[in-house]
């Protein structure tokens, strides 16, 4: 819908931003399905960016609990595109038994997002080898 003001048209805004999340890296779900066990253990992430919009360059943070963070930079996604990030090494000290980590998409808030920020985060859990 146009608005008219004063006998101009005025375009509509668009709202067309981009909205990314993180996903495991395969078809499996759950909690543990981005732990890759089958060598030294490692999480498998895939960032995808679910909105219309672009999304610029951002940084995806995985914080392990306990072993600390790791920051990895996401290069620009158009819409619907996904991009595979470099595997990122669990620390032996995470296994508490089990390994808690928390992934963050966008976790600068460099993307300005559709929904805002509120999807962005996700938990796992992998469990000792």
């Amino acid at each position: 819908m146009a608005l008219t003001i004063g006998g101009c048209i005025t375009p509509e805004e668009s709202f067309q931003k981009a909205d990314l999340i993180a996903l495991p890296d395969g078809s499996f779900g759950g909690p543990d399905a981005y732990c890759d066990m089958t060598g030294t253990p490692q999480l498998r992430i895939v960032i995808q960016n679910q909105g219309q919009g672009d999304a610029p360059s951002s940084t995806t943070r995985v914080r392990f609990s306990p072993g600390g963070t790791v920051d990895l930079p996401t290069e620009p996604l158009v819409p619907a595109q996904r991009r595979v990030l470099a595997p990122v090494p669990i620390p032996a000290a995470c296994f508490d038994p089990d390994c808690d980590f928390t992934i963050m998409a966008d976790a600068r808030a460099q993307v300005d997002e559709t929904t805002g920020e509120e999807n962005n985060v996700t938990d796992g859990r992998c469990t000792r080898p």
